[in-house]
């Protein structure tokens, strides 16, 4: 297929202090579905690289590990 192995974004989170997490695989096709395999995760500082934003943003109070609140898709489940 055209798509297959395509990056796309899966789910992303904003913990409303600067960052952002973005939950990303790759497209596979199968007979039983549509599948997102090898997830990964790309974290992005928004304060530390654009930091005019401090003022739009809600008193800095990101979780001591934010990880813990990302669940991404199960793999071995067609979207």
């Amino acid at each position: 297929m055209y798509f297959e192995g395509a990056l796309v974004p899966l789910v992303s989170y904003d913990f409303l202090d600067g960052h952002l997490i973005t939950v990303l695989g790759y497209l596979h096709f199968t007979e039983e579905g549509l599948f997102v395999t090898n997830h990964h995760t790309r974290i992005e500082d928004m304060l530390r690289t654009k930091p005019k934003l401090a003022q739009f943003t809600c008193t800095p109070h990101t979780p001591e590990n934010p990880l813990l609140y990302v669940t991404p898709p199960r793999e071995e489940l067609p979207l």
